[in-house]
């Protein structure tokens, strides 16, 4: 995830079989954004998972 001109952009589909299979069951990714995070629905489990958190206080990513 990164902040460009006020936004915030993150990458949502990844050609790779795992990332397929295990997190989109298929071809098809389900995605839920709230207020504070992004949710991605694991077929595996049933449920969406936690992928990315908002942080709305820092729109620069740290220099590591």
């Amino acid at each position: 995830m990164w902040w460009t001109g006020g936004e915030k952009y993150l990458d949502v589909f990844w050609v790779d079989d795992k990332f397929l299979l295990n997190d989109c069951g298929g071809n098809s990714c389900r995605w839920r954004s709230q207020d504070n995070d992004v949710y991605l629905f694991s077929y595996q489990h049933k449920e969406y998972r936690l992928q990315y958190k908002w942080d709305p206080w820092n729109k620069a990513e740290p220099n590591i």
